[in-house]
Formats: structure tokens, sequence, C-alpha cells
């Protein structure tokens, strides 16, 4: 048992520090590295949302939307609850041009930042896009 454990622990210091450096690498503009540290640690454990958000990122930079928007969803499904990978996705979904389905998420993100209630930066930035787009009516941020 304690060496499962430890395994475990080891793991899960190895991914964070090549997350860290996947994250140096988007910092310093090298967006195919980064992107290939985070394709490397989905293969090892492809059901943390956070490596998909990592990906979609990356994606999006080197101007892969549409790939990016499906890695957004993949984290969506992994944690229905988080409204980042939702507002991402319908970014990526803005900048293609598919503003019906764009405006949808973003919809959706906006109301999953406010039942969260602690994500105010979120819930700025959802609305400043959705006012962007039109579909934000005074008096619905405060909903």
């Amino acid at each position: 048992m304690q060496t499962q454990t430890t395994t475990k622990a080891t793991k899960a210091a190895r991914t964070r520090r090549m997350l860290e450096t996947a994250s140096r690498l988007l910092g310093s503009g090298k967006t195919e590295d980064a992107l290939t540290v985070i394709e490397y640690l989905i293969l090892e454990d492809p059901v943390r949302p956070e490596l998909w958000v990592a990906g979609g990122m990356a994606r999006m930079r080197l101007g892969m939307l549409e790939q990016a928007a499906v890695s957004f969803q993949i984290a969506e499904a992994a944690d229905e609850e988080d409204p980042v990978p939702v507002l991402m996705r319908g970014l990526c979904r803005l900048r293609q041009g598919r503003l019906a389905e764009g405006t949808a998420a973003l919809t959706r993100a906006h109301s999953l930042a406010m039942a969260s209630g602690d994500r105010s930066w979120i819930r700025s930035t959802i609305e400043d896009q959705l006012r962007a787009v039109g579909e934000l009516r005074p008096g619905r941020a405060a909903a």
C-alpha cells in the first residue's frame, strides 16, 4: 500500500512539473512545444479536465480552432460545473464565425459562473463577450 501511495504522489508531482513546463513554454511563445508536453500528459491521464483546457488553449493559440473547441468540450464533460471550458469553447466558435453556437456556449458559461458565485472575473469576461455579440441585456448580469 505504501508503494502505491508513493507511486501516485510521484506521478502527481511529475505531472505538476510537466504542466509548469508547458505553461512556461506557452508563456515564452513556444506553443507547439507546450502542446507536445500537454498531449503527452493527456495520454497518461485522459480524464483530467485541466489538461484538456491547457491543450485547448495551446490549440487555440495555434489557430486550430476546431481541435481547440473539441478539447474544451472534453473538459466540459469531465467537469460539468466549470464555466471556463464552456467559455473557451464559445470563444472558439465565435472566432470560427459560428455565432449561434458561440453565443449559446457563452450563455451557458454565464449561467455556470453565476451558479458558482465566486468567479467574478469569469462572469465579467463572459458578460463582456455577450455584450460584444449583443446578447447581454441590461439587468441580466445581476440575475
